[in-house]
């Protein structure tokens, strides 16, 4: 059997809720509910999609994900425009990996249920307990069961926290962190790599700690979440140690695909925890934890390039901590309302006398230089440029002290 007949065969049970990646949501819209309903549908999509705090996550998309499951056809409809493509490689990776699947499972956050549904068919002899803070994607959820014939699930609207004192020998996470924890990213971007990786680890503890509560001592821990390769992956990791679960890096698989709704491609990387006996007494990782855990993060991060030139940011912060001295000259750029927009420093290299480090982030980009000392002054002028551009749009320009 060739790669494409496997691949069509095991996704077989996902066709019958007709799940097909659709590019025009507006077309498949009209020609569900009718133009007039479309519209409406679309205008009301759209308004609470710019309610203050959607794009945060922390619970505050519920009103969005109420609406867009209140009714099982455009429910369908949205997870085909959206999350079609992921699914179906969640669903892949679920197969190949069906051996760290226990037998009492716990769908964390499981949405409309269509993995779910797919686990209860892979594994028939498993228990799976499904749980959403939505009572419409239950609702929705329960219908799939039905069309799906996933006998051996059990869904409930409720949360992990709420499941005080139960434990299951799995815990699946598919997409939950980003809905539960709120970050607020562009406020810690232009902090240093450890600083970034810490704040994002004390953000993911309480959330991490859930999880592992859930999960038996011995069990697992599987994660499907949303990845950039940074520090905020990075502070995952060592909140998921600190509440004693150890990632495999064996068992890190990088997906992507394209979502519509994001009209670029999107990375998503699955792993398997183990869930340690002693749990949090084990509360603080030893330095040979820390370098395991950085160690799995940089093979992951750094594959990509080892050219400082070409650093992704979170490449070019580390970079950037691990080399730079002495500050020779550094400034930073901010928007009336106090909003840092840029940075830009000359460091000394602490290991090398003969180069200095230019260093330059901005709301979107980061990258490092380095640079012969006698390079120097030409970076110098080239700065002051900066800074009198800067100033001549009316931003605010301070030296970095």
């Amino acid at each position: 059997m060739g790669q494409a007949a496997r691949k069509k065969r095991i996704l077989a049970p996902l066709q019958r809720i007709g799940l097909n990646k659709i590019n025009d949501i507006a077309a498949g819209l009209k020609e569900q509910f009718g133009e007039a309903k479309a519209e409406e549908i679309m205008n009301e999509w759209e308004r609470l999609s710019a309610l203050p705090g959607t794009a945060e996550g922390a619970g505050a998309q519920n009103a969005l994900y109420e609406y867009l499951n209140s009714d099982f056809a455009l429910s369908m409809l949205v997870a085909c425009y959206t999350d079609a493509a992921i699914i179906r490689q969640f669903a892949l990776w679920i197969y190949e990996h069906r051996e760290l699947f226990g037998g009492t499972i716990l769908d964390v956050g499981c949405g409309t249920g269509i993995l779910t549904c797919f686990l209860a068919l892979v594994l028939p002899e498993a228990r799976i307990f499904a749980v959403d803070r939505s009572e419409n994607c239950i609702r929705t959820a329960r219908k799939i069961q039905e069309i799906m014939q996933a006998e051996n699930v059990e869904f409930c609207r409720m949360t992990a926290e709420e499941l005080q004192g139960r434990t299951f020998s799995t815990v699946l996470s598919a997409r939950t962190f980003h809905e539960n924890i709120g970050i607020r990213r562009t406020e810690y971007r232009f902090r240093g790599f450890s600083e970034q990786a810490e704040i994002y680890r004390q953000i993911y503890l309480p959330y991490c700690r859930t999880l592992s509560e859930r999960t038996a001592p011995g069990g697992t821990l599987i994660c499907m979440e949303r990845n950039h390769m940074d520090t905020e992956f990075y502070g995952m990791l060592q909140a998921l140690a600190d509440c004693g679960c150890r990632v495999r890096p064996d068992s890190l698989t990088e997906l992507s695909c394209e979502e519509s709704d994001f009209r670029e491609k999107s990375s998503f990387l699955c792993m398997a925890a183990d869930r340690t006996a002693c749990g949090e007494a084990d509360a603080e990782p030893d330095a040979l934890d820390r370098e395991e855990l950085f160690r799995v993060w940089s093979e992951r991060a750094f594959s990509r390039s080892g050219d400082p030139e070409h650093f992704t940011r979170p490449q070019t912060d580390w970079y950037v901590e691990q080399h730079a001295g002495e500050l020779l000259e550094g400034y930073a750029t901010y928007d009336d309302s106090g909003t840092q927009l840029a940075r830009a420093c000359l460091y000394r290299d602490r290991s090398d006398p003969d180069v200095f480090l230019m260093h330059q982030a901005n709301y979107g980009q980061a990258g490092v230089q380095v640079l012969p000392m006698e390079a120097l002054g030409e970076a110098r002028e080239i700065f002051a440029d900066h800074r009198r551009v800067d100033a001549a749009r009316g931003f605010q320009v301070r030296p970095v002290i």
